[in-house]
């Protein structure tokens, strides 16, 4: 299930990461901090991801603590039970491919949707947002209920 989103010709892959370059330079600086303020510990990179833990009882533990995980830029950022959790792992790693095609449009297109879902609809704005039920069905999770 667990598969590593980069393309594997050489070309594409390269192609992805200078597209994606424009989510890795703000997501360097955001980990930069968080890992210099000891709220992340650095796993290693696997899979085609830079992976991270969450250190229990930091500010951003006690912030975060209702999701399993969270994929920006080329890194992934795990609470530590979900570290390793195959169904989170993977994904995540569909975030991660969103992001390497559209780049910064992933993350632009998907705070349009959460505020679309929120002002149009009574759905859930996470649950319900394109890009979660996307990785939920590459996963092989359930979509589950959309209701707020």
């Amino acid at each position: 299930m667990l598969t590593n989103p980069w393309p594997k010709n050489i070309f594409l892959r390269t192609l992805a990461a200078i597209w994606s370059s424009l989510t890795m330079i703000p997501t360097l600086i955001i980990v930069g901090i968080l890992s210099a303020s000891k709220q992340l510990s650095n796993r290693r990179w696997k899979d085609g991801a830079w992976e991270f833990i969450i250190v229990q009882n930091s500010w951003l533990f006690k912030k975060t603590t209702k999701y399993n995980g969270f994929s920006i830029g080329w890194c992934i950022i795990y609470n530590e039970d979900s570290f390793n959790n195959l169904v989170t792992r993977t994904h995540e790693r569909i975030h991660l491919l969103q992001q390497l095609k559209l780049s910064v449009f992933q993350w632009i297109l998907y705070g349009l949707f959460y505020v679309a879902i929120y002002l149009g609809t009574n759905l859930d704005t996470y649950s319900a947002n394109p890009f979660e039920i996307d990785a939920r069905i590459q996963a092989g999770q359930n979509v589950g209920e959309l209701n707020r």
